[in-house]
């Protein structure tokens, strides 16, 4: 995975997605680390059943420049909490919702950035737009507007900046 990252900013790509969580994806927050530790000029989104706002800081400190948060997942409270607490440290934060329901209670929240999967599996090395972070510009100063985005651009589009590892 580390090396992979490395073809991708190689390649200009400047935003990537990695899989942290071991048990279903084979991933490992390890992996991230290493990813920063070699290519600190990537901005890295921590994908993860993240589930409470002690997650959000562990992302941080392993060196996430951005979490996701499963809307489905979380309770409302708990997602502004985190909400908060991505803020407060700087981080983006990219809400993925499934359903009508999750887009309803996410609506007051006003997430800077949404994400609706794509109705195929997503695999690792597939390709993600739902990344595309302002990396160095605090969420307090980031537009309110929310963007929605989905997974299923092209690796190879000279378009795409962001990827999913």
């Amino acid at each position: 995975v580390v090396a992979q990252a490395g073809r991708y900013a190689s390649a200009g790509i400047r935003h990537v997605s990695v899989l942290t969580e071991p048990n279903y994806f084979s991933g490992s927050l390890d992996d991230l680390v290493q990813i920063k530790r070699n290519y600190p000029e990537l901005a890295v989104l921590r994908k993860d059943f993240l589930l409470n706002e002690q997650d959000v800081e562990i992302s941080h400190r392993a060196g996430a420049d951005a979490v996701l948060l499963i809307a489905g997942m979380i309770d409302r409270e708990r997602l502004s909490s985190m909400l908060q607490t991505a803020e407060r440290l700087g981080m983006a934060a990219l809400v993925e919702v499934h359903n009508s329901a999750d887009v309803e209670a996410i609506r007051t929240l006003r997430p800077l950035w949404t994400a609706r999967p794509p109705t195929r599996q997503c695999e690792p090395g597939s390709a993600t737009s739902a990344t595309r972070l302002a990396r160095g510009q605090p969420a307090s100063r980031a537009p309110r507007q929310p963007r929605l985005q989905t997974e299923d651009a092209d690796a190879t589009s000279s378009s795409n900046h962001a990827v999913l590892l």
